[in-house]
């Protein structure tokens, strides 16, 4: 952030003090145009059918500094696009377009299903990093379990690799560290002061 108290702001929100957001936000009796940080919009003039200008959210400023201050949080613009035709999505495959959101074809085609393809790319991953894994084990990750490995506990990601869950110790060290940061940061704004 381009501000030191805009920041403070910001590692108060990530930990979830409340206390201290309120309070480096300017205090709880702050009115809304004093605020440390606020949100900052994007206007489109016209922008929807009736003539009238909508209003984007597109990150967060500083009104004391202005301007200058700004900092985008919504990067990313989705448009909203027309469906494509089910006739042409289904065509070459072999099989009709469903005529429903479901297909509700029961019938197997005696082919590798992809949770069977899915097990084995998690054994194979789980093969060359060193773990020795079995297919209840890859079947349990598959539907969203975890595993204990030692001490640590794994989850599945889309990509088919291993992600570390953080353990409830590991997280109090983690939020331990943010709050000291942020207590040092609100004495040093009393010093200053």
């Amino acid at each position: 952030m381009s501000d030191a108290d805009m920041d403070n702001v910001r590692f108060a929100a990530d930990v979830g003090d409340w206390f201290a957001y309120t309070e480096f936000q300017g205090g709880p009796l702050v009115a809304r145009k004093d605020l440390t940080v606020r949100l900052s919009y994007e206007i489109t003039e016209q922008g929807n059918d009736y003539g009238e200008d909508v209003q984007r959210i597109s990150g967060v400023y500083s009104p004391r500094i202005g301007e200058s201050s700004s900092y985008l949080t919504r990067e990313v613009k989705w448009q909203i696009v027309p469906k494509v035709n089910a006739d042409v999505k289904g065509r070459g495959l072999g099989v009709s377009a469903p005529w429903s959101s479901v297909n509700n074809c029961t019938g197997s085609y005696g082919t590798v299903s992809g949770g069977e393809r899915l097990v084995e790319k998690i054994i194979d991953y789980a093969d060359s990093i060193g773990m020795d894994f079995c297919r209840a084990m890859a079947k349990s990750l598959i539907i969203g379990g975890k595993i204990n490995i030692g001490e640590q506990s794994f989850r599945l990601r889309a990509d088919g690799s291993f992600i570390p869950i953080e353990t409830e110790r590991q997280k109090e060290e983690r939020c331990d560290v943010l709050r000291r940061r942020i207590k040092n940061i609100g004495e040093m704004r009393k010093n200053l002061s």
